[in-house]
Parts: C-alpha cells; structure tokens; sequence
C-alpha cells in the first residue's frame, strides 16, 4: 500500500488545474480586452465629437 500519490496521478491532477485557470485567463483577457476596445471606441467618439464642435 502505498500513501504517495504516482507521478502519472500528480501529472494529472496538475494538467487539469493549469487546464481551468488557463481557460479563467483567457477569459478574462477576452473580457479585459473587450471591455478595452468598447473603452476607447467610446472615448474617441466623444473627442471626435468635441473635435467636431
């Protein structure tokens, strides 16, 4: 019997951890650019608009 956990068991378990918060990354690096582009689009609409006046 052993309590040591197998290496291909911590293999495993460590791909499935770094899988989630590589997809949580991505996402919120989606999200934060995203937001970002909506940010400055925004932004230089009303300097356009100011511009304009």
């Amino acid at each position: 019997m052993d309590v040591q956990p197998t290496e291909r068991d911590v293999a495993e378990h460590t791909a499935g951890h770094l899988a989630l918060t590589d997809v949580l990354y991505v996402a919120l690096a989606i999200a934060v650019i995203l937001f970002g582009n909506m940010a400055l689009v925004r932004a230089m609409d009303v300097a356009l608009d100011s511009l304009a006046r």
